[in-house]
């Protein structure tokens, strides 16, 4: 599943971003799948989360998506079902402009 063709994929950040450079950037235009990068590094691989496994994250409650906090503060994403793989990091601030936009819902399917 994480090999996935991402040409077509509609990047969005939240409105909270305004022009910031530095934010979780979410495509949900792609068929059965949900596609997560950093902003900061564009060129760098995406997390592809399944449809369901994304609207699990975004209620609150599903499995799938893994988030902590590191000794540094920042924000780390990756996938439940491989711990040890690609991890994205964020800051406090772009994180909390990406919640803002889940509590706007802005990444809805």
């Amino acid at each position: 599943m994480d090999q996935v063709n991402l040409d077509g994929a509609v990047w969005r950040k939240a409105t909270a971003s305004g022009d910031n450079g530095q934010c979780v950037e979410v495509a949900t235009n792609l068929p059965g799948i949900v596609a997560v990068r950093d902003s900061k590094d564009p060129d760098s691989p995406a997390l592809i989360f399944t449809e369901d496994e994304w609207v699990g994250f975004l209620d609150g409650g599903g499995q799938g998506v893994n988030v902590a906090t590191s000794p540094s503060g920042l924000v780390l994403l990756r996938k439940s079902r491989n711990p040890d793989g690609l991890a994205l990091t964020f800051t406090d601030g772009e994180w909390a402009a990406f919640w803002d936009g889940v509590d706007k819902r802005e990444f809805d399917l």
